[in-house]
């Protein structure tokens, strides 16, 4: 029987995911098949590819009754017919515009609930109003639904790009006093900003030439660049994994990429430091730490154990103390472009 053939074993998923996933292999002399459970479906039906021992694979969904109807009626998850290529070949944006998409329908709920995401964006918006000036021209960039530069809205020129069009469509319908706009009408944007924004995920995904040409062509000279982003030296971090002798991710973290199965994001991150940020033409001025204390992820799991909103207020304490400003499991810089 063709089921006879079926083992666990690994496939890596190619970027934005960069992971690997334990899945059924079904194997004859003529056809491969992979059998997923649902998370994994998920990202197969956005990224349809694999690599498998070093070759690539291009994913089709098995439907019913196309073949080998018999042995695999007794099979649940989603079944995959894979087909081998020398290559894969896919936009990459049109995929995380896809994550982001399905994301997007249920930010806003999923934000409610979480509170250490309502701290880490209170937080960001003190940033805003303490150094963006009313009546500024700003941008933010990767905006999602409801961003934390709404507190300008009613007193700034505020532009929010962001690449999922129901993130979008949400500031459009919510917040008609924003100016949401879409890769094209950026690439195509001659204004000049006093102030640039951009928090949590964006600069981990973003195509990097395309963040140093919008501030080099779009920031002012002088102009204030604010960022928000996972940490590389999180030290609580590191030593809590250390302490669960998780060290393949310490080691991921020191050396800059963490893939999607260790990452805070569901998408592989590149880690930000501050020569990166200083590439872009930016001489940092001031930084400061969220979730010093611990990473979000404890957080989370301690609710209803301690008290939350202590932990948090103590955190926020924390990252004011000059020592303890690059230690937290994100950073957050406010910086100038140079002329």
């Amino acid at each position: 029987m063709f089921l006879r053939n079926a083992n666990f074993e690994y496939v890596k998923i190619p970027p934005p995911f960069l992971r690997k996933e334990r899945v059924i292999l079904l194997k004859n002399d003529s056809i491969m098949l992979l059998l997923a459970n649902r998370k994994q479906a998920e990202i197969f039906n956005l990224l349809p590819y694999v690599i498998y021992k070093k070759s690539y694979f291009k994913l089709q969904k098995y439907e019913h009754g196309q073949l080998y109807e018999n042995n695999l009626s007794l099979i649940k998850g989603d079944v995959f017919i894979m087909n081998l290529v020398e290559d894969i070949d896919y936009n990459l944006e049109e995929i995380l515009a896809e994550v982001f998409n399905t994301e997007n329908k249920y930010y806003l709920q999923s934000l409610k609930n979480n509170k250490v995401q309502v701290y880490m964006r209170d937080f960001t918006r003190r940033l805003i109003l303490k150094y963006v000036k009313k009546g500024s021209d700003v941008l933010d960039l990767g905006s999602g639904p409801e961003p934390e530069t709404l507190v300008l809205e009613d007193t700034c020129n505020l532009y929010c790009y962001d690449i999922s069009e129901i993130a979008l469509e949400n500031l459009r319908r919510n917040h008609p006093k924003v100016k949401p706009i879409n890769r094209a009408i950026l690439d195509s944007l001659e204004i000049k900003f006093d102030s640039i924004f951009t928090s949590f995920g964006f600069l981990e995904l973003a195509d990097l030439d395309l963040v140093k040409n919008i501030i080099d062509k779009n920031l002012k000279d002088g102009g204030t660049f604010i960022a928000c982003y996972l940490n590389k030296l999180a030290i609580s971090d590191l030593l809590l994994n250390i302490l669960q002798l998780r060290f393949g991710y310490a080691m991921q973290r020191l050396s800059g990429m963490i893939d999607g199965n260790h990452s805070r994001y569901r998408l592989a991150v590149r880690l930000i430091n501050d020569d990166l940020i200083e590439k872009f033409g930016i001489e940092i001025k001031e930084s400061y730490s969220i979730c010093s204390i611990l990473p979000p992820y404890y957080f989370t799991n301690l609710i209803g154990k301690l008290d939350i909103n202590k932990l948090i207020q103590m955190d926020y304490s924390l990252s004011n103390v000059k020592l303890l400003r690059s230690l937290g499991d994100f950073k957050c810089i406010v910086g100038v472009k140079n002329a």
